[in-house]
């Protein structure tokens, strides 16, 4: 009986090592097929307020074109984060918070509460779908950026 209990731990043993070391082994990640020069990247058309700095960018690769989000933060830790050209369901579950229209004329959607905002609003062509999602603002603070930024004119 004793003989089996130490074959038993010597296998879990080897099965525990084994184990691991399947875990280290390094396996090379699918590298993204390159995006052809033809392909359409999308931009983000405003800036944030100089007291916000770029905090990241990313591409995404989209059907038909790249789209672009530039996150930015201020010293006080509130973040922006300016989208175009990333299509989904931006604020879903929150509630909307009024509609505005965006400099270049489209109606736009605010949805949001205290802990962050969307603001959504769609153009034409394939980088259409715009959004400015903020953190660590309140309504009036995150209108007031927004103007600031070039995205609203609140018209005072």
């Amino acid at each position: 009986m004793r003989g089996l209990q130490q074959m038993a731990a010597v296998w879990r043993a080897a099965a525990i090592i084994l184990l691991l070391l399947s875990a280290c082994t390094r396996t090379e990640a699918p590298r993204p097929s390159p995006v052809p020069r033809d392909t359409v990247r999308c931009e983000v058309d405003n800036a944030p307020p100089k007291s916000f700095h770029l905090a990241n960018e990313v591409m995404v690769e989209v059907a038909g074109h790249v789209g672009l989000r530039m996150t930015y933060a201020d010293a006080g830790g509130r973040r922006l984060h300016f989208a175009s050209g990333i299509a989904g369901e931006f604020g879903e579950g929150l509630r909307e918070s009024g509609t505005f229209f965006v400099v270049t004329g489209e109606e736009a959607t605010l949805l949001g509460s205290e802990a962050g905002w969307v603001f959504v609003w769609s153009e034409s062509g394939p980088c259409a779908q715009k959004t400015v999602t903020g953190n660590g603002f309140t309504r009036s603070e995150f209108l007031r950026v927004l103007e600031q930024s070039g995205v609203i004119a609140l018209g005072h």
